[in-house]
C-alpha cells in the first residue's frame, strides 16, 4: 500500500522560536519530499508564527529551505531557535558553519559527515543550556504536539560525493539518561540516511499529521478522493510519477485538510528540485487554489 513507500512519517512538532527573555516567534513547518533516483523534488509551506502575550499572530510567504552549495538544501521543524542566557541555537547558522569547515578540507562535502557534524554542535549548544532552561523546553515541546520529547528534526537533502540523491533526517530529542536522577536532562540525536531507489520514496516532516492519517486510515476524507486512490495505485505498482507534482499536490493537500482550528500552514506552497545537473533550483510559487492534483 501507499503507507509503505512513506519510509518516515515524522512526528508532528509546531515550528517555534524559543525564547526565554523575548517574545516567542517561528514558524510552523511541513515539508514534503520526494526522492528518486533522478533527484529530489521539495515542496514546503510559508507560514510564520507569532506568539507574544499568548496570542498567536501569523503571516505567509516566508521560504524556509536553505541552501547549501549548489547541490544540498537544509530543513528544519520543531523548535527552529532557542534564545537562553548560557546558549544560542540558530540551526540555520550552524549547519552552515559546519558546511564552510568541512569545505575548507575538501572541495566536496558528503551529505552524512555534514549530518553528522551538524548534530554533534547542535546538541553542544543545547547541551549548554541551563538546568532551568532545559526544563522549560519540555512542556514547550509538549503543547505543540511533539512525541518522544522530540525537539527538533532537521533534514539535509542533496546530491552526495557520489552523485546519488539522498535524504539525512536529524532529530534532537530531550532525554533523562540517568534513572536514579530523573531531573537530569539531556539533548540527544539520532541519525537516519534515505537513500534514493528507482521507486519514488515520499519522506515528510514537521506538520505530518493530516497526510499521516490519510495514508494510515481508508477512511479518512483524503484518501477518498479519486486522485488520491489513482496516485496511491500507481505507487503501489512502481510506476514512475512526478516528483514535484507530487510534493506540490501532497503539500496542498496538507493544508486544504487541516482543522479548520489549526492555522500552522500557509500559503504559498513554494517548490524546489535538486539534480545533479541544475542543483537546487525553486520551480514553483503555489498560491491558494492553483496547485497541481496528484500525478498518476
Amino acid at each position: 500500500m501507499t503507507k509503505s513507500r512513506f519510509n518516515r512519517l515524522s512526528r508532528v512538532v509546531a515550528a517555534l522560536l524559543t525564547c526565554f527573555v523575548w517574545p516567542t516567534t517561528g514558524h510552523a513547518t511541513l515539508y514534503v519530499i520526494v526522492l528518486n533516483r533522478q533527484g529530489i523534488a521539495i515542496a514546503s509551506d510559508s507560514r510564520h508564527i507569532t506568539l507574544e502575550g499568548g496570542k498567536f499572530k501569523t503571516s505567509d510567504g516566508v521560504e524556509k529551505l536553505v541552501s547549501l552549495g549548489a547541490n544540498m538544501a537544509f530543513m528544519s521543524s520543531g523548535l527552529t531557535e532557542i534564545a537562553g542566557a548560557t546558549s544560542e541555537i540558530q540551526p540555520s547558522q550552524l549547519v552552515q558553519t559546519c558546511y564552510a569547515d568541512l569545505l575548507k578540507g575538501a572541495q566536496r562535502v558528503s551529505i552524512r559527515d555534514l549530518s553528522t557534524a551538524y548534530a554533534k554542535l547542535t546538541t553542544q549548544q543545547l547541551n549548554r543550556l541551563s538546568d532551568s532552561e532545559k526544563a522549560a523546553v519540555e512542556p514547550l515541546v509538549r503543547q505543540f504536539g511533539s512525541q518522544n520529547n522530540q525537539v527538533m528534526e532537521t533534514i539535509i537533502a542533496g546530491i552526495d560525493v557520489d552523485g546519488n540523491p539522498k535524504v539525512e533526517t536529524i532529530d534532537f530529542y530531550l532525554s533523562r539518561p540517568f534513572p536514579v536522577y530523573p531531573e537530569v536532562l539531556r539533548f540527544e540525536w539520532n541519525l537516519d540516511e534515505a537513500i534514493a531507489i528507482e521507486v519514488p520514496r515520499v519522506i515528510l516532516s514537521g506538520e505530518v499529521g493530516v497526510l499521516r492519517s490519510a495514508f494510515q486510515d481508508g477512511a479518512a476524507p483524503i484518501s477518498e478522493l479519486p486522485s488520491v486512490k489513482a496516485w496511491s495505485d500507481a505507487m503501489h505498482e512502481g510506476r514512475q510519477v512526478d516528483a514535484a507534482q507530487t510534493a506540490e499536490a501532497l503539500m496542498n493537500l496538507a493544508i486544504v485538510y487541516s482543522p479548520p482550528d489549526q492555522t500552522r500552514l500557509g500559503y504559498p506552497i513554494f517548490v524546489y528540485t535538486l539534480d545533479a545537473r541544475s542543483g537546487l533550483k525553486k520551480i514553483k510559487t503555489v498560491p491558494k487554489g492553483k496547485a497541481v492534483n496528484l500525478p498518476h
